[in-house]
């Protein structure tokens, strides 16, 4: 069984991988992230996330993000999170909050839907441009389903929209992203690994740019 899933999960690398590959002017990119969980209590639990966006050659962080959760329910959750770019850069730092709705069941489609809100809003940059002050909003869903044929192993999609004020004080939306993939869970610990497929359209500028990209995850919690 264990070889099943270890197969399962080569061959969703390599036709993910494959299909991130795109014409024209698009990239084919690797974005990679570690999350660190610690449980404080039943409620409260601190969080470090480190973010790698990089072309297939190369290695370099892109963010860190360090916050808190608090979780009034089993099924609500609030975040409060600060993040640098790059290595600890003072480039462009953000603070973003995010309210999280962990479980809708429908039992019988067998799925789980979680929504999730973002809102964040950049708190230094050297560069200060015109849109230093935007705030940017982050509604996504995420639909999860449990593969029966494949224990600890759950499919899930992903959409998310980014919606980005303007200095005329309007909302412009400025960019897409579509994920589809499979979390691990390794049996008898709290680690997690995701492999995933990314399809992404930035609209900002007035430019259009695709780009495909393969996404790998690992999550642990103490």
């Amino acid at each position: 069984m264990i070889l099943k899933q270890n197969i399962l999960l080569c061959l969703f690398t390599f036709v993910a991988f494959s299909a991130s590959a795109q014409d024209g002017t698009a990239q084919q990119l690797l974005w990679s992230d570690v999350h660190i969980t610690k449980e404080i209590n039943e409620s409260f639990s601190a969080k470090v996330k480190l973010s790698y966006f990089n072309t297939v050659l190369t290695f370099s962080p892109r963010f860190i993000d360090v916050g808190f959760n608090y979780q009034p329910t089993n099924k609500l959750q609030f975040g409060l999170y600060y993040r640098f770019r790059g290595n600890f850069e003072t480039s462009c730092r953000r603070v973003y909050f995010e309210t999280t709705y962990k479980k809708i069941e429908i039992k019988p489609l067998g799925i789980e839907i979680s929504p999730r809100f973002r809102v964040q809003h950049r708190l230094f940059s050297e560069a200060k441009t015109e849109d230093f002050h935007y705030f940017q909003m982050r509604p996504r869903i995420m639909v999860k389903k449990t593969l029966s044929a494949f224990p600890n192993t759950t499919l899930f999609t992903v959409i998310e929209t980014f919606h980005t004020t303007t200095p005329e004080q309007t909302v412009a939306f400025s960019r897409f992203r579509f994920d589809l993939g499979v979390h691990y869970d390794v049996p008898n610990s709290k680690h997690q690994i995701k492999v995933a497929c990314r399809h992404q359209v930035n609209m900002e500028a007035g430019q259009k740019e695709m780009l495909g990209m393969l996404s790998v995850g690992y999550s642990f919690r103490f």
